[in-house]
C-alpha cells in the first residue's frame, strides 16, 4: 500500500500566509489552496433530496431553462363544453376559456338541484308566443307551509300561502267570476259654472277567451249615485243621467246578423232624473247563445240582456239583443273570442250649455260605483 498520501510538507507548515484552506490534490497529498480557488462539489441534478445542500447558479440556471420551455397544454372551447364526465388529462383554462365556457352554460337547459338564494332580485325575460316567462309545474303540495311560496298541485291548481295559511287562487277556469271591476276613485260631475259637461271612466280590459258561445252570466251591480243642487236658480239640467256601459274590446254589438248598426259598446243600466240619490242594487242575467245550425264553421254568438233604466225611482227594463261581429265588422264573432270593459258616463246638459244667463242651477252628479260584476251560471 502506498504511503505517498495524506503527506504535508514541512515548507508549506512554516508558510504564514492568510486565506489558506488544507485539502487533498491529485495525488492524494495535503496541501494549502487558496479559499478563493474552492469549487463547489461535481454533483448538479436537480433531485437531490440531501439536507443542507444549496442550489447553486449552475441549478438555477437548468431550472429557469426549463420553465421558460415548459409548453402548456391548453383546453380548446369544445373541450370545456362536455356533458358527459372525460377522463382527465391534465390540460389547462385560460382566462378566455373560462368566460367561453360559462358563455355556453348559461345557454343550456339546467336542471337545479340544490336550493338557489338571490340577494338582489331575479328578473324572466319577456314572455313570446311560444315561450312563457315561468312555468310551475304539477306536482305535490309541501307538507310544512312556507309563507311566500306559490305552488302547483297535481290537478294544476295554483296555491299561494301568507300568514301560515295556505289558499288556492280562484281562475276564470273554475267558472265563478268573469269580470268584476270597481274604481276606488268618485266618479263626479261638479259645475261650479253651472254649464253642460259629460266625463266618462271605463274600467280595465278583462281578458280574452272567458265566456263560452252559448252560456248564461250574471250581472251584480253595488253602486251609489247622488244629485245634489248648490244653489236656488230657476234653470235645472234638461239631461241629468249617469249610464254604464258594456263595450267590447275586440269587436262590435250589432242589431243585425249582417254588421248593421254595430257599435262597440252598450247600455245596460242608466240612472236618470233629480231623484237619484242612495244605493242601486240589483242582478239581471246576460244570455249568450249560438244561432248558426252548424257551429263548426264559424264562431257565432249573440248576447241578451234586459237594459235597466232608473228615472226619480222608477224601474224601467226593455230587452236588448245583438249579434257580437269582430273590430272591422267583417265576421260574426263567437262568445269565447270577446273582451269585455264597463264604462261609466255622467251627463248634465243645460238650455243655456254654457250658462250665459247665468240662471242655471249649480249641481253636483257623483258615481260612486261598489261592486259591478259578472259571473258565470252555466
Amino acid at each position: 500500500m502506498s504511503t505517498n498520501h495524506n503527506r504535508i510538507k514541512v515548507a508549506d507548515l512554516e508558510t504564514n500566509q492568510p486565506n489558506k484552506i488544507l485539502k487533498t490534490n491529485l495525488n492524494g497529498e495535503l496541501e494549502f489552496s487558496d479559499l478563493s480557488n474552492l469549487q463547489a462539489e461535481n454533483y448538479n441534478a436537480l433531485d437531490c433530496t440531501t439536507e443542507g445542500k444549496a442550489l447553486d447558479a449552475r441549478q438555477g440556471k437548468v431550472l429557469k431553462d426549463m420553465i421558460d420551455n415548459k409548453n402548456i397544454n391548453l383546453s380548446t372551447d369544445q373541450e370545456t363544453q362536455i356533458t358527459t364526465a372525460v377522463t382527465e388529462d391534465n390540460k389547462v383554462v385560460s382566462r378566455s376559456k373560462l368566460f367561453n365556457w360559462w358563455q355556453w352554460i348559461k345557454s343550456q337547459t339546467q336542471t337545479i338541484s340544490g336550493a338557489w338564494n338571490f340577494s338582489n332580485k331575479v328578473t324572466l325575460t319577456s314572455g313570446t308566443k311560444d315561450t312563457p316567462p315561468l312555468v310551475i309545474p304539477n306536482g305535490d303540495l309541501t307538507s310544512n307551509l312556507q309563507n311566500g311560496s306559490i305552488e302547483r298541485d297535481s290537478n294544476g291548481q295554483i296555491w299561494e300561502t301568507h300568514s301560515g295559511i295556505r289558499s288556492r287562487l280562484i281562475s276564470t277556469s273554475d267558472n265563478l267570476i268573469l269580470l268584476a271591476y270597481k274604481f276606488l276613485n268618485t266618479l263626479e260631475v261638479y259645475l261650479q259654472t253651472s254649464m253642460s259637461e259629460t266625463k266618462q271612466y271605463v274600467s280595465s280590459s278583462s281578458a280574452i277567451g272567458k265566456i263560452a258561445n252559448k252560456s248564461v252570466q250574471r250581472l251584480n251591480a253595488t253602486t251609489l249615485t247622488n244629485c245634489t243642487f248648490w244653489n236656488s236658480n230657476p234653470n235645472k239640467p234638461t239631461t241629468c243621467k249617469i249610464e254604464v256601459f258594456l263595450r267590447i274590446n275586440n269587436g262590435l254589438f250589432a242589431t243585425h246578423w249582417s254588421g248593421l248598426g254595430a257599435v262597440n259598446q252598450v247600455k245596460i243600466m242608466e240612472y236618470s232624473g233629480f231623484n237619484i240619490y242612495g244605493y242601486k242594487n240589483y242582478q239581471d242575467l246576460l244570455l249568450f247563445d249560438i244561432q248558426n245550425s252548424d257551429i263548426s264553421k264559424a264562431q257565432w254568438s249573440t248576447i241578451v240582456f234586459p237594459e235597466k233604466t232608473f228615472i226619480d225611482g222608477n224601474v224601467k227594463s226593455t230587452d236588448r239583443s245583438y249579434y257580437l261581429r269582430d273590430a272591422l265588422n267583417t265576421r260574426t264573432l263567437g262568445a269565447s273570442e270577446t273582451s269585455f270593459s264597463f264604462v261609466f258616463v255622467n251627463t248634465l246638459d243645460f238650455e243655456d250649455a254654457t250658462n250665459v244667463n247665468g240662471l242655471n242651477t249649480m249641481i253636483l252628479l257623483r258615481t260612486n260605483n261598489y261592486a259591478l260584476f259578472i259571473e258565470t251560471i252555466i
